[in-house]
């Protein structure tokens, strides 16, 4: 899939020349017409889960699907504060606790 048409760009141009879009799921940043060599499966939506923390500063949350752990390290943000929308590791579309993807 070419950058330019995938649906898990965040839409926005980030350069004048080359253009470059932002992957939604590896963070990096590609050149308008790369051709992605991720290997897309099903869609898989969930939640992100809150792991019990070990103190009020603990800020862990794990994809249902593949139990990637992502560590934000503040117990006041989550994953959708940092743009953790899918899961890096398995591409799982991720929302909140209160069932909103974006």
């Amino acid at each position: 899939m070419i950058c330019q048409n995938c649906e898990y760009t965040d839409g926005n141009v980030y350069t004048s020349f080359p253009p470059q879009l932002r992957c939604t799921i590896t963070n990096n940043y590609y050149e308008y017409g790369h051709v992605c060599e991720m290997e897309w499966k099903p869609e898989i939506k969930g939640e992100w889960i809150k792991l019990q923390p070990d103190n009020w500063l603990d800020g862990e949350y794990q994809c249902p699907n593949c139990k990637w752990v992502v560590d934000i390290a503040t117990g006041e943000d989550t994953p959708l504060d940092r743009e953790f929308y899918h899961c890096p590791y398995c591409g799982a579309k991720l929302g909140d606790n209160n069932g909103s993807n974006n």
